[in-house]
């Protein structure tokens, strides 16, 4: 039964999800002139199998044989309803369950290991692997509460796949922060990014505990976030970022974008893309392997699919379609105890 706030706070909803729409709509209209496809070599289904009470979807790979995954009991068909809710597979109110396996494939075969348990909140999702050959990590989101009711409370968190280790950044300035991704590990210092606009930087010392944040002004109109872990590939470093178009007709729409940078500063950043399809394409990883970047995303909440290119081709696909960047460079720290 809706409380008399819910009642009261419908309309208004309704409201905003209507001016968000007409953006979305004009959004939509201006990136399908282009409709924009990543030039794939190839693309495979990935045999996970979803069942109603749990789906295993926004894998991170190790390789592509092996990695993590989010079991979770929430799947979003990527639909609106009018007040701009998302319509899910799940039963609505359900509590929310997640947890973090490791996965390995063997042609059609799929086997699970769990890494975090799959329970109700407090649990974890947003997996992303992170490796320099001597550090093995994830970064994830760590969720304290997800529901009406509770409302929602998340944090960002990284784990030690080695020594089993979590971190979780529960400062107040990262409450209900996600998708914040480990961009490199040196000297004690795991560093991590998240918010195209404006982009920001984590330094934790693993030693000490100290957190030293930083942000950066942009003049960037575009509102990218989340999106996948980092790669190297030749002189930069490589990595999807995402923005999410709201038109109720198709859903929550996700219009990708590659963004290569070098030296930490982001110097290209394509126009819009889609893998496959016009949906809710969600990319949470890639890797480089024998001069082929591997790209796997989950498509509407449930199927995910595995793609390849060059990359050569990936580099000149940037170039041929490339976005002006307008981004200043002032640089403000602190230190969060």
């Amino acid at each position: 039964m809706k409380t008399i706030y819910e009642i009261f706070k419908f309309p208004f909803r309704v409201i905003r999800n209507y001016k968000a729409n007409k953006l979305g709509k004009k959004r939509l209209r201006n990136f399908q002139m282009e409709r924009l496809i990543l030039p794939l070599e190839k693309i495979e289904k990935v045999p996970f199998l979803n069942y109603s009470d749990h789906y295993k979807i926004n894998p991170t790979f190790i390789d592509e044989k092996q990695g993590y995954i989010r079991v979770t009991s929430h799947s979003f068909l990527g639909k609106e309803g009018i007040a701009g809710n998302l319509l899910g597979r799940h039963v609505d109110r359900a509590p929310l369950k997640n947890g973090i396996y490791y996965y390995s494939l063997d042609d059609a075969k799929c086997a699970l290991e769990p890494i975090l348990p799959y329970t109700v909140t407090p649990n974890f999702e947003d997996p992303r692997y992170f490796s320099n050959d001597e550090e093995r990590y994830l970064s994830l989101t760590a969720v304290y509460a997800a529901s009406k009711e509770e409302g929602w409370s998340f944090y960002p968190a990284i784990y030690n796949l080695k020594s089993k280790k979590l971190f979780i950044f529960e400062e107040e300035r990262f409450k209900n922060q996600k998708n914040w991704i480990i961009r490199e590990i040196k000297d004690h210092q795991v560093i991590l990014t998240t918010n195209f606009n404006p982009p920001s930087e984590v330094s934790y010392n693993t030693k000490t505990s100290e957190v030293l944040y930083s942000e950066s002004k942009s003049n960037e109109e575009l509102k990218l976030n989340g999106g996948s872990n980092y790669i190297t590939l030749g002189e930069y470093q490589v990595r999807v970022l995402r923005e999410r178009v709201k038109v109720n007709k198709l859903g929550a729409i996700h219009l990708n974008y590659i963004a290569l940078y070098k030296e930490g500063e982001l110097v290209q950043l394509s126009n819009a893309f889609n893998f496959k399809e016009v949906g809710m394409e969600i990319c949470n990883s890639l890797f480089y392997e024998k001069g082929m970047v591997k790209f796997a995303w989950t498509f509407n909440d449930l199927e995910v699919f595995q793609g390849e290119i060059s990359g050569e081709a990936l580099v000149e696909f940037v170039e041929r379609n490339t976005r002006k960047i307008e981004l200043e460079n002032e640089i403000e720290g602190k230190v969060l105890v």
